[in-house]
């Protein structure tokens, strides 16, 4: 009964008696469930097993069906046993229960599956034919199913004797020939049924026969070869096979009519051979073959000894009876030396213990065909265990450090390897495969004893000491490296030094002072970088350590070679740049003088004013560079309405392309454009004064790596032309300019750039004096020219080329020109005007137009400074002109000109020029 339960009772030994309550809960057991998780499922005709299980209640069960039914042929017991062999197939759902002793239960419901039997088969698949008037005796048989014994019936056509049995025999004699055909079914015990259709012929011919009558008995392991041969019927070809299902001697293979192969299993083999003609006539015929055995044998005979720790392998093998695969076994409980495996008639391993170790071997065939061999190892004992090296080398501490140590003798491998005696020091293990290895902590020496112990714990042992040196101190290398003034370098410190790694490094010393500064960086692959004093060459001489493992190094020095500055005014490239700012400002200058004399040459001889008038001028440019042009014509000439006096106005200018190739070997392209404008008034037939406003441009690329200077120029330019007689003439002109340059820089040192800028003025004049003689139509004029310029061109600072950059001191130059020269015409009259051929001869001298400027690198203002004097156009040269003007009827002008110069310093120039004027 389950639940609370309490009851009194008195306390034993109290007096007066002391009541006690008692109280016992008694728990209800666990419910009753059945534990089994599914049934199997069968199939019709074959056996089935299955047990049920429970849990909970009180342990004791019985099971029983609630619902549903378990297939017919199967039982069911109380204890839950589910047995037999079903002949019903389908899905079969039961509910079964389990209760315990005490009346509680559990349900579950199960569903499994049994599948239908084999399919019911009739054989043979083929009938033998028969012959008119002879007998005909054949007895079916069938398979499959649940089980027997099987029911024949004929389901449809007839058969060709007139009995057939319900158990398959068909007998008689056949009375008519013909082909019948008919169809069998077999029905087995419970109902599942399989039919076959059959063909038989009944022939009048004669019978089908087989040769030989019988077949030679053969022998397991020789070959066998027969072959049975057709005759008789209505001939060939025949067909011979082997009937159903037939037990041939395994080894042997039957192929139209020849057995053949050699045969593995002794035994006696029947099987049946049908034989059929081309008409379909068949005969069969029974045979029997005996298949005697041959004894099995061993190899070898005897097995070799062996020895303690000496590796052993050695194989017995089988041959004879019925062929292989053999199957070699121990008998009994076989005493083998320990250490040495067996299988498969292998002995193989190394011994452990000696001794004369005696045994049975089995050699059994395919065929089950065996025999027993005795065999007897002998183990002698064992050498003794040593142990290699003898000496172990040192280690260091800090440093990776391992020794192998080796065993040979005994009963061999696997060997265990102890420390037994002694220390090892921090860091370093022994394992037990020999390995001594690790990491060593502390230095010293450290003596230790080794134990080796083979496979049957036979034991060596050797003395050793370990010597773990202490960590010599790093060496840190002397370095030497080359800079220039104010420029930084860094030398890797620890790249060829040894005792590493490094955990610091430190400068001892840097001399002189004044040299420069040294650094350190980079840890711990530490780097020292010294920056160089812009003012200082020499030697710097930098001392360091470097601190590893080991300590700190001994001092190292690196050696730096400090190298000056080089000289800026050796460089080309600078020398180029400050010789085109300067011939550019010279050139900025002589062409607002020439633009300008040019105009005062067309006023000598004006009768009436000129109402515009320009010109143009092309030329190349000579060795020398000075400067070709491009020349606009003049309009001189003026219509009948103008008269004497009065403004004009005119504009002129050019384009030179110079090129110039001083002894630097640094030429200078150059494309520039002067361009002047300008109104003067005549004040009478002997006097004419003006003002010019000009503007000119420079465009020069100096070398082959990309220096240039470009410059712009401003100016205003007051002029005069008087004439105190007929013939004689005096011009002048006096200017002001105002000017700045771009420049780049190729920096040779470094590959790169410096960009500058600066500004300038000048200040320019000229007077020219001569006279005109003219006889007819020839016109003489010779003159005298000074011409003068003072130019300054400002100081200025270079960027972006760090210490390369330069900066410039003020630069003055002047320049002063002496000319003399012979011009010429000659007008002869031409059906479409006056053709007027021209000369023109003139020599220059230039007194002076050189100028000195100082240099000095932009970071050291203090110095040192460089001097340089720049080179001016050639001093001396001479110029001869030729050209012709045409003068139309219609007021128009055309020219043209050639002047060649030839300077005394090895240049020339050659240009062309082309003219023309008209009035307005």
């Amino acid at each position: 009964m389950f639940g609370e339960r309490a009851w009194l009772d008195e306390v034993p030994g109290a007096s007066p008696p002391v009541p006690k309550i008692y109280t016992v809960v008694i728990a209800e057991p666990d419910p009753v469930e059945i534990t089994l998780a599914g049934l199997p499922d069968g199939q019709a005709g074959q056996p089935y097993s299955a047990q049920l299980t429970a849990s909970g209640g009180d342990g004791a069960y019985s099971f029983s069906i609630v619902s549903g039914a378990i297939p017919i042929g199967m039982s069911f017991s109380a204890a839950g046993a589910i047995g037999g062999t079903p002949i019903q197939s389908g899905s079969f759902t039961v509910r079964f229960r389990a209760t315990d002793s005490g009346g509680r239960s559990g349900d579950r419901s199960y569903t499994f599956e049994i599948a239908p039997p084999p399919p019911v088969v009739v054989a043979p698949a083929i009938l033998p034919d028969g012959q008119l008037g002879q007998p005909y005796n054949h007895t079916l048989t069938a398979s499959g199913g649940v089980r027997g014994p099987y029911q024949f019936s004929i389901v449809s056509g007839n058969l060709p004797v007139g009995t057939f049995s319900s158990a398959g025999v068909m007998s008689g004699t056949a009375l008519v020939a013909g082909i019948y055909n008919f169809r069998i079914r077999a029905t087995d015990d419970v109902g599942y049924t399989g039919e076959r259709d059959y063909k038989v012929v009944i022939s009048d011919g004669p019978p089908v026969t087989i040769a030989p009558a019988t077949l030679p008995d053969g022998k397991v392991g020789q070959f066998y070869d027969e072959t049975m041969v057709a005759s008789g019927g209505a001939g060939g070809p025949y067909s011979i096979t082997l009937v159903g299902i037939p037990v041939m001697p395994p080894g042997l293979a039957y192929a139209g009519g020849r057995l053949s192969g050699t045969a593995t299993v002794a035994g006696t083999y029947s099987f049946t051979v049908r034989a059929v003609d081309r008409a379909g006539n068949f005969t069969e015929r029974d045979y029997s073959i005996v298949i005697a055995d041959t004894p099995v044998t061993l190899s070898p005979t005897a097995l070799p000894d062996g020895q303690v720790g000496q590796p052993y392998d050695q194989t017995v093998v089988a041959s004879g009876g019925a062929g292989g695969p053999y199957s070699i076994t121990l008998v009994g409980i076989p005493v083998t030396p320990p250490g040495l495996a067996y299988a498969d008639g292998r002995f193989s391993g190394t011994a452990t213990v000696a001794g004369t170790y005696p045994f049975t071997l089995r050699a059994t065939d395919r065929g089950g065909n065996f025999i027993e061999r005795q065999y007897s190892i002998v183990i002698s004992s064992t050498p003794p265990v040593t142990l290699s090296p003898t000496t172990i080398t040192a280690g260091q501490i800090g440093q990776m450090y391992s020794q192998t140590f080796t065993a040979s003798g005994g009963i061999g491998a696997p060997y265990r390897y102890f420390v037994v005696v002694g220390n090892l020091p921090d860091g370093i293990d022994m394992a037990l495969d020999g390995t001594l290895a690790g990491t060593p902590t502390q230095s010293g020496s450290f003596p230790f004893t080794v134990d080796v112990f083979d496979a049957a714990d036979n034991r060596g042992s050797r003395q050793y000491t370990l010597v773990i040196d202490a960590l010599p101190p790093p060496t840190a290398p002397s370095l030497t490296a080359s800079v220039v003034a104010g420029e930084t370098v860094t030398l890797p410190l620890t790249q060829g030094a040894t005792g590493g790694p490094f955990s610091d490094a430190a400068i001892l010393s840097s001399t002189p002072t004044e040299a420069g500064t040294a650094t350190l960086s980079g840890a711990p692959a530490y780097a020292l970088t010294f920056t160089s004093s812009s003012a200082f060459s020499g030697t710097a001489i930098v001392t360091y350590t470097l601190t590893g493992p080991g300590g700190v190094s001994a001092p190292a020095t690196v050696t730096i070679t400090v190298a000056p500055r080089p000289d800026p005014s050796d460089d080309p490239e600078v020398a180029g740049l400050l010789n085109a700012q300067a011939q550019a400002a010279q050139q900025f200058a002589a062409g607002q003088i020439d633009n300008i004399n040019q105009r005062m040459g067309a006023l000598r001889g004006e009768t009436c004013r000129d109402t515009f008038a320009n010109a143009v001028r092309l030329s190349g440019a000579g060795e020398d560079g000075r400067p070709g042009s491009v020349v606009l014509p003049d309009k001189t000439g003026c219509d009948n309405a103008a008269m004497t006096g009065g403004v004009g106005f005119w504009a002129g200018g050019y384009v030179d392309f110079g090129y110039k190739s001083p002894d630097d070997g640094t030429t200078r392209d150059s494309i520039s454009v002067d361009v002047t404008a300008g109104f003067d008034y005549r004040f009478n037939n002997q006097f004419v004064a003006g003002l010019g406003i000009g503007y000119a441009s420079d465009e020069s690329d100096i070398g082959v790596n990309g220096t240039k200077s470009s410059g712009e120029a401003y100016s205003v330019t007051l002029y005069a032309s008087y004439r105190p007689t007929e013939w004689l003439f005096v011009d002048a002109l006096a200017g002001y300019g105002d000017f700045s340059f771009d420049s780049r820089r190729f920096v040779t040192g470094t590959g790169g750039f410096a960009n500058g800028q600066r500004d300038g003025d000048q200040v320019f004049g000229s007077i020219t004096t001569g006279f005109d003689y003219s006889t007819g139509s020839l016109q003489l004029t010779p003159f005298a020219r000074l011409a003068a310029s003072s130019s300054t061109l400002d100081a200025f600072t270079e960027s972006g080329a760090g210490i390369y950059s330069l900066a410039y001191g003020e630069q003055s130059v002047d320049s002063l020109d002496g000319t003399i020269g012979l011009t010429g015409s000659y007008e002869i009259p031409v059906a479409i005007g006056l053709l007027v051929p021209r000369f023109r001869f003139e020599y220059t001298h230039e007194f002076s137009g050189s100028s000195d400027v100082d240099i000095l690198y932009a970071d050291l203002p203090g110095g040192p400074a460089y001097g340089f004097q720049t080179t001016p156009f050639a001093r001396d040269q001479v110029m001869i002109g030729l050209g012709a003007d045409l003068r139309l009827h219609n007021q128009m002008t055309i020219g043209f000109d050639y002047r060649g110069t030839i300077g005394f310093e090895d240049s020339h120039s050659h240009a062309l020029g082309l003219k023309l004027n008209s009035r307005f």
